[in-house]
C-alpha cells in the first residue's frame, strides 16, 4: 500500500525512548530503503551517473516507506570501492561543498577548493532533494560528514578538501599516503579544521531548518578515536539550531572498533548501533 502520510512537524523522542513522535503527538515507527548515491552523483572511468530522484521517492511511497537517507561524502574520488570481485574501481563523486577555484589543481586533477567558498549547486540540490521527501510525506536522515569512506577509501589521488594539498586555505589533516586518512575528524580539540567544519553544518543547517521532515546523522561508521569530533559536532549543531524556528533530531551512528556504550551516553537524541546477529544453536 502506497505511504500517503503528511510530515507533521519535526519529530521529537516519545515517552518510550525507542521510538519517535510528530508534532501531533503520534508515535511513529520509521522504516524504508536508501542507496549511497542519494544526494551526490556517483561514477566511474571519469563518467557520472545521475539517479532517477523522483523515482526513487516514487519506489519509497509504493512500497509504503516513511524513512530514507541523504548520504553526503566530502571526497571527490574513492579509491579501490569494493564493488566488483576483482579490480575494484575508483569511484568519482559530485556535487561537492565547496567551489573549487584554484589556483593549482589538487591530487585528483580538479582545481584546489576554497574552503571559504560554498557550492550552490550542491546545497540547491540537497534542499530540492529534502523538500521532495518532505512533500511525499518521507522523513530523511541528512548525513553531515563521511567517516567510513576517510577510514578506508582514501589514496594519495583522491583530492579529499581537508588535505592540504587540495585546498587554498592551507588547511592540512596530514595525510599522506594509505587506505586511512582520518585527520579531519579524529582532533582533541577544535583547530584549523573544525572552524571551517562549524561553518559548513551552519550553511547545511541554514538551508533545510525549515524543513520538518529531517533528522541530522553526524557521519557513519567513523574510528574510534573519532569521539570528541563526534561529540562536538552535536553539541554545534544543537546551539546553532536552538536559535532557529526548528530543531531535528540528532543521530550519532555506530563508530568503528568502539563499543555502542559511547553512542547511547551521548548526548544525541537518537544512535544506530552496530548490527546484532543472533547466534546460531
Amino acid at each position: 500500500m502506497a505511504w500517503s502520510a503528511q510530515v507533521a512537524g519535526p519529530l521529537a523522542v516519545s515517552g518510550n525512548p525507542n521510538y519517535f513522535k510528530d508534532a501531533n503527538g503520534t508515535v511513529l515507527i520509521l522504516n524504508g530503503s536508501q542507496t549511497w548515491n542519494t544526494l551526490q552523483d556517483w561514477g566511474s572511468n571519469g563518467s557520472l551517473q545521475t539517479l532517477d530522484f523522483k523515482a526513487f521517492v516514487d519506489f519509497l511511497a509504493a512500497h509504503g516507506h516513511n524513512f530514507t537517507l541523504l548520504w553526503t561524502t566530502e571526497m571527490p574520488k574513492f579509491c579501490g570501492f569494493p564493488s566488483t570481485e576483482s579490480s575494484p574501481p575508483d569511484l568519482i563523486t559530485s556535487p561537492l561543498p565547496w567551489l573549487r577555484t584554484g589556483p593549482g589543481n589538487a591530487t585528483d586533477g580538479g582545481l584546489k577548493f576554497d574552503l571559504t567558498k560554498f557550492n550552490p549547486s550542491f546545497f540547491d540540490r540537497l534542499r530540492a532533494r529534502t523538500q521532495a521527501l518532505n512533500n511525499a510525506g518521507i522523513y530523511v536522515g541528512v548525513y553531515l560528514f563521511t567517516g567510513e569512506w576517510i577510514n578506508i577509501f582514501r589514496c594519495p589521488s583522491d583530492g579529499y578538501p581537508f588535505t592540504g594539498a587540495n585546498n587554498i586555505n592551507s588547511v592540512d589533516d596530514g595525510y599522506t599516503s594509505g587506505k586511512k586518512g582520518t585527520g579531519s575528524i579524529i582532533m582533541t580539540a577544535p583547530n584549523a579544521i573544525t572552524r571551517f567544519q562549524d561553518v559548513y553544518v551552519e550553511k547545511v543547517i541554514d538551508t533545510l531548518n525549515d524543513l520538518p521532515n529531517l533528522l541530522w546523522i553526524v557521519s557513519e561508521e567513523a574510528p574510534a578515536n573519532s569521539t570528541w569530533w563526534n561529540d562536538h559536532q552535536i553539541s554545534h549543531i544543537r546551539a546553532y539550531e536552538s536559535r532557529k524556528p526548528h530543531q531535528h533530531p540528532i543521530g550519532y551512528a555506530a563508530l568503528i572498533g568502539a563499543p555502542d556504550t559511547i553512542l547511547y551516553n551521548s548526548d544525541a537524541d537518537w544512535v544506530a548501533p552496530q548490527v546484532r546477529v543472533s547466534p546460531v544453536t
